[in-house]
C-alpha cells in the first residue's frame, strides 16, 4: 500500500505495520513524517525489535540453554514432564528425553508438532508452522489459531446452584417470584451442565 502526503512523497507501508491496525499505522506515519527512517519507524510503531537471522546452530544453542533433557527444560519438575508425556501419548507421540516442547508453536495443548529435538532443525519447525498458514514472526492471526472443541461444561453441585440462586435473589428480590426450578435451570445454563444427581 502506498500513501501520498506532501511531506512523505510516496511510501510503502510494511505488512506488519498494516496488520497492527490504525493506531500502529498512524504512529508509523507520524514518525516518518517527522524524519525518522521507515525501518526505524516500523520498529517503534510495532514496539518490537527487528528479526535477526537465526541459523540452525543458534536455534539449537538457544534451545539447549535450559539444559539438554526435557526434565531440565521444565525446571526439574518431574510432575510437569509426566503430565506432558501423558498428554502427548494421547495424541500419538512418545516423549523422548532430548525433546523440547514449545508451547507457542502448538496448535492445541500437548500438540506433537510443537516438539523439537536435535534431529529437527529450526527450518523444520518453521515449515510446520507456516504450512498451517501461521507466521513465525510479527502478529498472530487469532482467527487461524486452531483450538480443540470445547469440552462439556462441568457439572454443578446442587449446593452451588442454591448458593448462586440465593445470591442472585439477594441482588434482585423480584427474581424470587420465579419458580425455583426455572431459576436453577437458568443458573445451570449459564454456569454448567447441571447438578450432579449422585448427591
Amino acid at each position: 500500500m502506498a500513501v501520498q502526503n506532501k511531506k512523505l512523497k510516496e511510501l510503502d507501508i510494511p505488512y506488519d505495520v498494516l496488520a497492527g491496525g490504525e493506531p500502529v499505522v498512524q504512529s508509523f506515519l507520524s514518525m516518518v513524517s517527522k524524519g525518522e527512517s521507515p525501518s526505524m519507524a516500523a520498529i517503534c510503531a510495532l514496539r518490537q525489535p527487528p528479526g535477526i537471522g537465526i541459523t540452525d546452530a543458534i536455534y539449537i544453542a538457544d534451545q539447549n540453554r535450559h539444559g539438554r533433557s526435557i526434565l531440565d527444560r521444565m525446571g526439574g519438575d518431574a510432575r510437569q514432564v509426566e503430565f506432558l508425556r501423558k498428554g502427548l501419548a494421547k495424541n500419538g507421540y512418545k516423549l523422548k528425553d532430548d525433546d523440547h516442547y514449545i508451547p507457542t508453536a502448538a496448535r492445541f495443548a500437548n500438540d506433537p508438532e510443537a516438539i523439537v529435538n536435535n534431529t529437527q532443525t529450526f527450518g523444520d519447525l518453521k515449515k510446520k508452522i507456516e504450512s498451517r498458514g501461521d507466521t513465525t514472526y510479527g502478529f498472530v492471526d487469532k482467527e487461524k489459531v486452531q483450538r480443540k472443541p470445547a469440552k462439556k461444561k462441568h457439572q454443578l453441585h446442587p449446593r452451588i446452584v442454591n448458593r448462586i440462586d440465593q445470591h442472585m435473589v439477594k441482588q434482585d428480590p423480584g427474581r424470587a417470584s420465579k419458580p425455583v426450578t426455572e431459576r436453577h435451570a437458568e443458573i445451570v445454563e449459564r454456569h454448567g451442565s447441571g447438578p450432579n444427581k449422585k448427591d
